[in-house]
């Protein structure tokens, strides 16, 4: 078994941005994801969903750390320009190990 070193990268925005945020993952080649709604509060308020509320979204990858960094970088170039936004990545070891170089 190989243990790496990872990053686990997550992005979260309004749910408009979905369609953009998927697009810039899968342009980067990645292919392993995860997507979920979220509810909270931040800088833009609450976004708490059902009929007259929208929800926010989450992605979460674990990726190499120098992919992170695109994938940080992208965020701020591209999809806050837009679209509130915000990426954080933090240290993770991950397995199977092939599956992050």
């Amino acid at each position: 078994m190989a243990i790496v070193s990872a990053r686990v990268v997550t992005i979260i925005s309004v749910i408009e941005a979905r369609d953009q945020i998927l697009k810039g993952i899968e342009s980067f080649g990645l292919r392993a994801y995860s997507t979920h709604r979220i509810r909270g509060r931040g800088a833009h308020g609450r976004r708490m969903g059902g009929f007259f509320e929208s929800e926010n979204v989450s992605f979460v990858v674990v990726t190499s750390p120098a992919m992170a960094l695109k994938l940080l970088t992208w965020v701020d170039d591209e999809v806050s320009k837009i679209h509130p936004a915000i990426a954080y990545s933090a240290g993770a070891d991950a397995v199977p190990g092939d599956h992050f170089t």
